[in-house]
């Protein structure tokens, strides 16, 4: 195309055929693999009007140095004569057994004929059949005091040279708890939600300091000593785990979190905590409206449910003496007493609805009960008894099966506003369906996934207030633990009751077991990081089954301590073992076939014979012990494959969402949080090479708790023409 000055345009348009009269064309796979034996086939095209008796040759080379490699089969040769007919084609093909160590090889294939040729080099990686494995074995000492190798099925054995064992434990991780408080910034909008859970958390925060005044001397130690106490755990051990950070959509994550842990320690300063108490008073105090009330933003009217919330949260404050009864404290006080009149208000004048209309009451009328309920004997009802009654008896005399959830907060209210009958009939029935993990942690089915932190921070409150005996209060509270330990809480209102349930009360920061391992005959006591007292130690090849030997965990005292042992080595794709570290995957491979016009899936374990061009079906089944945050699997293709979707993207499928992202050497997959329980990730491939290959395992792995982890097992497959 051209123009002129005068902006005139003209083009010229010509065809070019590209093209020689005799062509090789190689299928050539992305990648080699030490102990794979491929068929690497070319086609030969004639494109002249004579047939022409070619000469093919394949010949190989290391890549650094040129140095010719004979990698044939047996009784293969790198020369092969056809005949092939005018304008057609042939198929040469070389039966090759990779070796172990080639590095990257150079592949030309030629074809040349009397008057024609052609030919193609490629240079192509050659990986290792050497898998690096690291399996976990997570262990958790609650009721148990004494933990051995075998407990958790870690048998001595014969190391090899390069083998690392590497041993970790936390001696009270209720430590993790403080470090995972949220810091709520200075609420940047007049939002009286935001400015009451900033008021909650550093009233927690001051009540924290008071019952542990060796925290602030912890969080020194930990700035000086321990920096990396104050990193995302998706930042540490970076050793142990599959995948950096970096490498990972959770970068972010990881620097927030970061930044959160490293801002914890400003939420322990007096003056600072005294000054933002005072602060968020004060701005509640300019929020609350002259009838009592909260809006949900500056400027909009009373709303029932964000001030029944405050309310609540009111009352969580004083119910565990975080806001002391006995101490005047006027300013909360006065704005708790105007939202209390706020709430008998609203009460009454549903109850005059109700009997003009004959209205039933509504979700907004269950929050008053539950909020008023709390300030009964400090606040009474006085003419608002006969409203707060009835709307009561409407929701005792509802039908229906209540949720969990709902029987928790008829329990509270019955048992704040007298009826303790009726209140222990549904306590009990709540502790009749709780359920016990392998670690004597307590739960309900119905917390796994929907806020399971925020429903299990409430029951704990609802068994405090029942003076529950200390099991089971202490079996919640482990599950709580055992939650955190691989999950990140975030800076939410969940972490926050979280924190309550765990630290308020007579919970002390001081109070943990005290911790021997014998190792190699000599017991000593572990003395870890202040405050956390984590520990960790490596050993090497010979080391290790002498330091197994004998190897003992005893604890002394109550409380809950909690580690794992991390065994890195190399393994043989096709030898590789399953293994279960608190997650169990298996892969299996289907064949896809059409027979007679219906798509059927046949199991490649019950001998199904794998063809070039079949659509293969990847399938890995995930049995979850307990649920994790910022989950990495990893499945490794075979050489001679191609995913069906090379695309990255986010999906969601059977009950768990994660990104996608195929590679030319495997698949990974990034699952922000992976529940608790039964789930099956699949994928397709479309087979383009013959041969024996590896088929390599399917790892999965935490990256926030990497203890927790598991791997498929390996095999060979065979791919036919």
């Amino acid at each position: 195309m051209a123009t002129t000055k005068g902006m005139e345009i003209g083009h010229i348009t010509k065809e070019l055929i590209t093209q020689k009269e005799i062509m090789v064309m190689p299928n050539i796979p992305r990648f080699l693999r030490g102990g794979d034996q491929i068929n690497l086939s070319t086609k030969v095209l004639n494109l002249t009007e004579l047939a022409q008796k070619t000469e093919v040759t394949l010949e190989i080379f290391q890549a650094a140095t040129y140095e010719p490699l004979s990698i044939f089969g047996s009784g293969q040769q790198p020369t092969h004569f056809v005949l092939i007919d005018a304008k057609g084609q042939a198929e040469v093909s070389w039966n090759l057994v990779i070796p172990e160590a080639a590095g990257a090889v150079k592949i030309r294939i030629s074809a040349k004929t009397k008057t024609h040729t052609d030919g193609e080099e490629h240079m192509i990686p050659v990986l290792s059949q050497l898998h690096f494995l690291t399996d976990t074995y997570p262990f958790t000492l609650s009721a148990k005091n004494l933990l051995t190798p075998a407990d958790i099925h870690l048998n001595p054995k014969d190391y090899q040279p390069q083998d690392q064992l590497t041993f970790e434990i936390t001696t009270n991780p209720l430590w993790y708890v403080v470090q995972a408080l949220p810091n709520f910034t200075l609420p940047q909008n007049p939002d009286a939600l935001d400015w009451f859970n900033f008021y909650f958390i550093h009233s927690l925060g001051d009540q924290i300091v008071r019952e542990n005044p060796q925290i602030k001397t912890v969080f020194e130690q930990w700035k000086l000593l321990s920096p990396t106490e104050l990193q995302s755990e998706l930042f540490q051990n970076e050793e142990l785990k599959s995948v950096l950070a970096e490498e990972t959509p959770w970068l972010l994550n990881a620097e927030n979190e970061t930044q959160r842990k490293q801002a914890i320690a400003r939420l322990f300063e007096t003056n600072n905590m005294e000054y933002q108490l005072e602060t968020a008073l004060a701005k509640l105090q300019s929020l609350q409206k002259p009838d009592g009330g909260f809006g949900w933003i500056e400027g909009m009217p009373s709303s029932v449910y964000i001030s029944a919330q405050i309310a609540q949260g009111f009352g969580q404050l004083y119910e565990n003496q975080t806001l002391s009864k006995n101490k005047k404290n006027f300013a909360a006080e006065q704005v708790l007493s105007k939202l209390i009149k706020y709430l008998d208000t609203e009460l009454e004048n549903e109850h005059v609805k109700a009997l003009l209309k004959k209205e039933h009451y509504y979700s907004a009328n269950t929050q008053i009960l539950l909020a008023r309920s709390r300030f009964l004997e400090t606040h009474p009802l006085g003419q608002s008894q006969a409203a707060f009654d009835y709307f009561l008896d409407l929701w005792k005399a509802e039908k229906g099966t209540k949720s969990i959830d709902e029987k928790m907060n008829f329990a509270r209210v019955l048992w704040l506003s007298g009826d303790k009958s009726k209140a222990l009939e549904i306590f009990e029935s709540l502790k009749d369906i709780a359920l016990t993990d392998a670690n004597g942690g307590l739960y309900w089915r119905d917390f796994q996934r929907n806020d399971a932190v925020n429903h299990q921070a409430r029951m704990i409150g609802l068994f405090k207030l029942f003076g529950a005996e200390k099991g089971w209060i202490e079996g919640m509270q482990l599950r709580l633990l055992q939650n955190k330990r691989s999950n990140d809480w975030g800076d939410k209102n969940s972490t926050a009751q979280a924190c309550f349930a765990m630290l308020s009360g007579n919970q002390k920061l001081s109070q943990s077991p005290k911790v021997y391992v014998n190792i190699g005959g000599k017991e000593m006591v572990i003395d870890g990081n202040a405050g956390t007292g984590y520990y960790k130690i490596t050993w090497k090849s010979a080391d290790i089954e002498k330091n197994l030997n004998g190897f003992t965990l005893r604890k002394e005292g109550e409380g809950m301590i909690f580690g794992a042992f991390y065994h890195q080595h190399f393994e043989k794709m096709s030898e590789v073992e399953s293994h279960n570290g608190g997650v169990k995957i298996e892969k299996q491979v289907f064949v896809a076939k059409t027979v007679k016009g219906v798509n059927e899936l046949i199991p490649l374990a019950s001998g199904a014979h794998i063809q070039v061009g079949d659509r293969i079906l990847v399938r890995m089944l995930i049995d979850n012990a307990q649920s994790m945050d910022y989950v990495h699997l990893r499945d490794y293709l075979p050489c001679g494959f191609e995913n069906q979707n090379p695309l990255s993207g986010y999906q969601w499928k059977t009950g768990v969402g994660y990104y996608q992202s195929p590679g030319d050497l495997a698949t990974n997959y990034f699952i922000g949080h992976l529940p608790k329980g039964l789930f099956l990730i699949e994928y397709q491939l479309f087979a383009t090479q013959t041969g024996r290959l590896n088929l390599g395992p399917s790892n999965i792995q935490s990256i926030y708790a990497p203890e927790f982890g598991g791997h498929s097992s390996g095999a060979m497959i065979e791919v036919v023409k």
